[in-house]
């Protein structure tokens, strides 16, 4: 029974898909931009090229197509759709270096507040 039992487990989470990540970008240098959630399913998004379009498409950026992605706070660039986090925030830029900034701070309030 015990061998059944682990067979079954192997080939059920083998099978199973990995999950959808849930993250949020902002662009690169824009004090503006609140951000925007992105729900990344693999089956759509099976490589960083995919998601660099995806998210040049989505976003429409003034630096135009996506080619980098980096985390917020120290600007480490993230290479690998593995090293993204549910729930973590990143920075996306074109070919310019990233541009330190509170990006995580930055709320609609904030943006309103500057338009007056």
């Amino acid at each position: 029974m015990k061998e059944t039992t682990a067979k079954m487990e192997g080939g059920l989470i083998n099978k199973m898909p990995a999950p959808a990540k849930s993250i949020k970008l902002y662009k690169n240098g824009d004090q503006h931009y609140v951000g925007r959630k992105f729900i990344l399913n693999p089956k759509h998004i099976r490589n960083f090229e995919n998601l660099y379009e995806y998210a040049t498409e989505a976003l429409e950026p003034g630096f135009g197509a996506v080619r980098n992605i980096y985390t917020p706070l120290n600007g480490t660039r993230v290479t690998n759709i593995s090293q993204l986090e549910t729930g973590n925030s990143y920075v996306v830029s074109g070919g310019e270096q990233f541009k330190k900034m509170k990006y995580n701070e930055i709320r609609l309030n904030n943006v309103e507040a500057n338009k007056t």
